[in-house]
């Protein structure tokens, strides 16, 4: 076994702690935050993981191979569904108000947060002699080029708060239609982002974004269908696995923009079929989740730092978790110090 296997293992091991299933029922409140952020904080792990292992090409793990496999982007499609559902919720709830803050109180925070981490990969990039031409740092702010970080995932996530804001305004007379709007949008967005040459995981898994607007809009409905019984459930469960096992394989075959929409929809709708029987309270997870954005847009810097400096990959594993762990909690200091002063609040848009 190698050292991806291990940490993989070790990562299951403690994400069953205070596990519970609910075989005879459901549970209704499967969308609170306080449940998204413990599935946040173990795919955060899968994310950590998967940047690790390309810094240990070495490696002669068994499991973990199969399991990138099988899961590959989709270790960032909870992010992107539950952002769509909380989004599409508070615009139930709020209404226009929140629409119309929505430029400052998402995006402009969002970018603000991604830029203080981009000063960040700035400095190390001088510790390691890396020099970057004007135009690549200038297209990094903007997650069109890298400068160490993993910076398509920040211009996916922007591109959907613009469609959003876009699809808002359109419709802010008629909100049910916003959820379609955007659906729509995220697909032109897929074959723009398609047909300009950008990498499959610009777009791969952005549709999941769009599927937890429209499950916000048919909420009551699904789960009123799905939780009437055991029998039901279980049936379209099933039938759930065996739909996005066909889908995975027809991506695989075809990568036509049809098959990223429905590969990633039907593991959208496991996920959440999952949530209504199994339940976490762990609160290793739970930490994860509630620092899921700082330790996905820091974990490079000890990487990126460490991995020529430490030879033992276990010791530069260890290092790495420990140094994105304390830049995490220093970050989110600063995230809300800056908040305050550009926004006068500390609330957060996680």
């Amino acid at each position: 076994m190698g050292i991806m296997d291990i940490v993989l293992l070790i990562s299951i091991i403690i994400s069953l702690f205070k596990i519970s299933v609910n075989l005879k029922g459901f549970y209704t409140d499967f969308l609170r935050h306080d449940n998204t952020v413990i599935i946040s904080g173990l795919f955060v792990i899968f994310v950590f993981l998967s940047h690790f292992s390309s810094y240990t090409k070495a490696d002669h793990s068994l499991i973990y191979p199969l399991f990138t496999k099988v899961l590959g982007q989709l270790i960032v499609a909870p992010f992107f569904l539950f952002s769509g559902y909380g989004i599409m919720k508070s615009i139930e709830n709020k209404g226009d108000k929140y629409i119309m803050s929505f430029w400052k109180n998402r995006i402009l925070k969002v970018w603000v947060h991604f830029a203080l981490a981009l000063l960040l990969f700035l400095m190390i990039s001088f510790i390691n002699h890396s020099k970057y031409g004007l135009k690549r740092i200038v297209l990094s702010f903007i997650g069109l080029s890298s400068i160490g970080n993993s910076n398509w995932y920040m211009f996916t996530l922007l591109s959907l708060y613009v469609i959003t804001i876009i699809s808002s305004f359109c419709f802010i007379k008629k909100k049910t239609l916003i959820p379609y709007s955007v659906a729509v949008f995220v697909i032109i967005y897929m074959y723009v982002i398609r047909m300009n040459g950008k990498a499959f995981y610009y777009y791969d898994t952005s549709f999941a974004f769009a599927f937890g607007m429209l499950f916000a809009e048919y909420e009551n409905k699904i789960n009123d269908y799905l939780t009437k019984n055991n029998k039901k459930y279980m049936v379209c469960f099933l039938i759930t696995i065996i739909l996005f096992i066909g889908a995975s394989l027809w991506r695989s075959y075809t990568h036509l923009i049809s098959s990223f929409i429905i590969w990633v929809s039907f593991f959208c709708l496991l996920v959440l079929m999952l949530s209504m029987k199994v339940k976490s309270n762990n609160i290793i997870l739970r930490a994860l989740g509630k620092y899921s954005f700082e330790i996905y847009i820091l974990q490079r810097i000890p990487m990126n730092l460490f991995v020529k400096m430490i030879p033992n990959v276990y010791v530069y594993f260890i290092v790495c978790v420990a140094s994105t762990g304390i830049l995490s909690l220093i970050f989110k200091r600063m995230e809300l110090f800056i908040d305050t002063i550009l926004f006068g609040y500390q609330s957060s848009y996680k």
